[in-house]
């Protein structure tokens, strides 16, 4: 009898514990993006523009990354120069700035590409009524933790 007492108040001890999921740490992705684009003239201004064009459709100025050019070996001196000056402009150093030559003779003479990483979060969802605890507790403090470490100058 004394054992049927105990069972039936653990059971009503234990049917009354709300349960609450661990503690989890939040994740991030780290995704590598390449923009490119390929021209064919070697006109200074034509280039500058079709460059200015891309940066800023892309949001590419002052973002960190490194610059690929493919240039075809005839001119790769000359090219290399040019487009070294006018990433230059934009704030990009020679160190973000690799030249590749390109043995056979492709459809475009020069091939520029960005190459840099995007970050993706962890989506948290929302608190709902007696649900409390079914998501990750502190998922948003982690992900504004991230976000701040990434972005300094957008921390909260």
């Amino acid at each position: 009898m004394k054992k049927l007492y105990a069972i039936a108040i653990l059971l009503i001890l234990s049917g009354c514990a709300d349960h609450i999921n661990e503690k989890q740490g939040t994740y991030i992705n780290v995704i590598p993006v390449t923009y490119s684009f390929s021209i064919n003239s070697q006109n200074d201004e034509i280039v500058k523009n079709k460059l200015d064009t891309f940066i800023r459709q892309h949001g590419l100025k002052n973002k960190k990354g490194h610059w690929k050019i493919s240039i075809y070996k005839d001119d790769i001196k000359e090219q290399e120069v040019k487009y070294q000056q006018l990433l230059g402009e934009f704030g990009y150093t020679l160190t973000q700035i690799k030249t590749v030559e390109l043995q056979h003779k492709p459809y475009f003479l020069v091939t520029v590409s960005f190459m840099t990483q995007q970050i993706e979060y962890q989506i948290c969802g929302y608190e709902q009524i007696d649900y409390y605890g079914s998501n990750n507790i502190g998922c948003y403090t982690e992900n504004n933790r991230w976000h701040s470490m990434v972005n300094p100058k957008n921390a909260m």
